[in-house]
């Protein structure tokens, strides 16, 4: 499943970095009309690169703890930890 997980989020991440870089093409073909563009898509590049570290660093943190489940008991005030496969 793991996997699954990384090829599915590998492919939207491909989309929307190839969507950025046809972004980047047209504000150097249009960047007489707008002088704010650029400033923008240095922002939006930030963004998604930031979006790409936390969501890869968020998938292969969740494979190191694939098959735990935490149990909350409400009535005795403890959390315990047990493995389920």
């Amino acid at each position: 499943m793991f996997y699954i997980y990384l090829w599915v989020y590998t492919f939207f991440i491909v989309i929307v970095w190839g969507f950025l870089s046809v972004i980047v093409v047209h504000s150097y073909k249009f960047k007489n009309f707008n002088s704010r563009i650029s400033f923008f898509i240095k922002l939006l590049f930030g963004f998604f690169w930031v979006l790409t570290i936390i969501w890869y660093t968020i998938i292969f943190y969740n494979m190191n703890n694939l098959g735990k489940s935490i149990e909350i008991n409400l009535n005795s005030n403890h959390i315990t930890t047990e493995k389920s496969y």
